[in-house]
């Protein structure tokens, strides 16, 4: 009996980390799309005032960033996105970001990371 209620317990702990940890990965993804957010609005505030090359810029920053994140991360390596999206991103940049000037240090740090995939 007094090993029912161990284990009964044990499971009960287990159980309430579980509702807590995903309610606190939950509460950090909104966190993030506060970001996307308003970097979205902005860019669509930009374009409908004609604004396409900061519309774009604002754009470029926010998949650059998610970008980052995604494929500096070796767990995504194999996902199905990293892997169908990574010549289309090598692609875009090699077309429209080929000034090094120009780069933020999230981009250089990208740029690190798409070297593998090139």
């Amino acid at each position: 009996m007094k090993r029912i209620s161990i284990i009964l317990a044990t499971l009960s702990v287990v159980a309430l980390c579980s509702f807590v940890s995903y309610r606190a990965g939950f509460a950090h993804a909104k966190q993030l799309q506060k970001g996307t957010f308003i970097a979205s609005l902005e860019s669509l505030e930009k374009l409908r005032a004609g604004d396409f090359m900061e519309a774009t810029r604002k754009m470029e920053s926010l998949c650059f960033s998610s970008a980052n994140m995604i494929y500096g991360d070796p767990a995504y390596h194999n996902e199905l996105v990293t892997r169908t999206f990574a010549p289309e991103l090598i692609q875009y940049r090699a077309i429209y970001r080929t000034n090094h000037a120009d780069w933020t240090a999230t981009e250089e740090q990208l740029d690190t990371h798409l070297a593998s995939w090139r």
